[in-house]
C-alpha cells in the first residue's frame, strides 16, 4: 500500500465508506515498515501481566515474538 497508495484506493473507497467528493482526494494512509516489537516493552508488558497472575511462567523474548514471520 504504501509503495502504490493509488493501487490501493478503490479497495479503499469500496471498504471505507469514503464519501463522494473524497473518493479521488483522501489521502491514502502510509504504514511503517514491518519490524519486530521492542523487546524491553515486551518484556515490560510481561512482568505486568506475571504481576496480576494473567500468566504464571517467565517468558523470554524469544518465547513471545517469533521474528521468522518478518521479512
Amino acid at each position: 500500500i504504501s509503495e502504490q497508495p493509488d493501487a490501493a484506493r478503490l479497495l479503499m473507497v469500496q471498504h471505507c465508506r469514503l464519501p463522494e467528493p473524497l473518493q479521488a482526494t483522501y489521502p491514502v494512509p502510509r504504514f511503517p515498515a514491518v519490524h519486530a516489537p521492542d523487546k524491553d516493552a515486551v518484556l515490560t508488558i510481561a512482568a505486568w501481566l506475571k504481576k496480576r497472575g494473567v500468566i504464571r511462567a517467565d517468558l523470554s523474548y524469544e518465547d513471545l515474538v517469533n521474528v521468522g514471520f518478518i521479512p
